[in-house]
């Protein structure tokens, strides 16, 4: 067998693909990001404007409906994702417990098409004259 140069296996219609071999077919094309970025979105429903306003206190409540109870701290630690999104979105400005006053809540069901994960938001807003 001869050696070929790149610019030979080009010539005769080889393809370079990512294992660094030339093949006579064409490279699949690349799938995109598995991860992509989004731009920031806008807020579903923006917090309520005054005129003067003293700092926003936040109550969020999320609710889980399911066929069995976790224990009380897997519940919680496992809201963060949620948590954090709803932060991300716009929702919530920040999560710390100076901005947010958050309750969990667990409420059984029989069966799992009832399953379900509610999250209120109720913004405070103190008003001054």
């Amino acid at each position: 067998m001869s050696n070929w140069t790149h610019e030979q296996l080009k010539s005769l219609g080889y393809h370079l693909h990512k294992d660094g071999q030339y093949y006579p077919t064409p490279p699949p094309p690349q799938l995109p990001d598995p991860i992509p970025q989004h731009d920031p979105l806008q807020p579903l429903v923006p917090p309520p404007q005054t005129q003067k306003t003293g700092k926003t206190r936040i109550s969020l409540r999320i609710t889980r409906t399911s066929t069995k109870l976790q224990d009380f701290d897997n519940f919680v630690g496992g809201t963060k994702p949620l948590t954090d999104q709803l932060r991300y979105s716009g929702l919530l400005p920040d999560d710390d417990p100076s901005t947010i006053n958050a309750t969990f809540h667990q409420k059984k069901c029989r069966h799992r098409k009832e399953e379900n994960t509610e999250v209120q938001i109720t913004y405070h807003t103190r008003t001054t004259p």
